[in-house]
């Protein structure tokens, strides 16, 4: 009879059990309201713990299961002890209050401005201002504080912009994840409405979440949007007097453009992980790849004047319609 070997389970350290039904459990009392998402938070915030106490699991915790349980048992008291007191010590980071703010500028001598939006974690909406002696207007539901600034006479320049803070900018401190604790996604948004009576250049970089760009009443110069999270809705204007241009870079989510039926558009696209989708009408003139490529209406080159459409794409199909 071949040699039988036993493999002994035994040995086993509780450590890993005992870690992961703690965090499950302190998850479960968050997502019940036995505990704020302040207390969670903390844990996110100092999750380097986490790798100094595997670290000594794989140090000292494989070479005796006496050794493993008691790093588990110290890293469950470890675990629930910054959880629970991490707030009153200023570990929660920043404030989770849901804030509303507007803000308005009239159009005054105005002809032309430039319109940066720096968005959030919130759902975003831009539409057309109607009966309105104003440029610019918007209303923001958000979490942390926002930066807003107006310069210019005749040619404006307007910014608003959440404020990078040192609570709020950390990417290995995960406190960019702050807003998702504790707050629901409909609670946040950006509301803007923008003039069609002054000429404008739109400078738009993503946040998280689903974007509503209703574009059809403004008079354009240009558009630049860098895709954040989220599914991208854009509805441009006829070109009116000049030839004006739009780049979209994607971030990750599905972009879907309307133009003015019977416009006179070229679009330049790549792909990137995603398809192009184009209506009838359009006829390609570049690459035959799929994915990338150049598409403009029939009778572009006779037409006049033109929707220039740059697009790179991110992690998302895009559909021209």
């Amino acid at each position: 009879m071949g040699e039988v070997r036993e493999y002994r389970l035994g040995n086993r350290s509780l450590f890993w059990p005992l870690v992961l039904i703690t965090i499950g459990v302190l998850w479960l009392l968050s997502n019940l309201g036995v505990i704020s998402a302040a207390n969670l938070f903390v844990l996110v915030r100092l999750w380097p713990l986490l790798l100094i106490i595997v670290g000594l699991d794989l140090l000292f915790g494989r070479q005796s299961r006496s050794m493993g349980n008691l790093i588990g048992v110290g890293a469950v008291v470890l675990i629930v002890f910054v959880v629970l007191v991490g707030p009153s010590l200023g570990l929660a980071g920043p404030n989770l209050d849901i804030t509303q703010s507007s803000f308005n500028e009239p159009v005054e001598d105005a002809t032309d401005a430039t319109i940066n939006l720096d968005l959030s974690l919130a759902a975003t909406s831009i539409y057309t201002l109607t009966d309105s002696n104003d440029l610019f207007t918007a209303e923001v539901s958000h979490v942390g504080e926002l930066d807003y600034s107006v310069s210019g006479n005749t040619s404006k320049t307007i910014r608003l912009a959440q404020r990078d803070t040192d609570s709020t900018d950390g990417f290995m401190g995960l406190d960019f994840l702050a807003p998702v604790f504790g707050v629901q996604r409909d609670e946040l948004y950006w509301r803007v409405g923008l003039s069609p009576d002054v000429l404008l250049t739109l400078n738009i970089d993503g946040g998280v979440g689903q974007t509503d760009f209703d574009l059809s009443g403004l008079q354009l110069e240009s558009v630049s949007i860098n895709g954040g999270v989220g599914e991208i809705n854009l509805t441009l204007p006829a070109a009116q007097d000049t030839t004006y241009e739009v780049a979209l870079n994607g971030g990750v989510g599905s972009v879907n453009i309307d133009v003015p039926e019977g416009a006179a558009v070229r679009m330049m696209g790549n792909g990137g992980i995603g398809n192009i989708t184009v209506p009838a009408g359009f006829t390609r003139v570049g690459d035959d790849d799929d994915d990338d490529g150049v598409w403009q209406t029939t009778g572009y080159e006779d037409s006049a004047p033109h929707i220039l459409i740059n697009y790179n794409g991110g992690i998302g199909a895009l559909t021209l319609r």
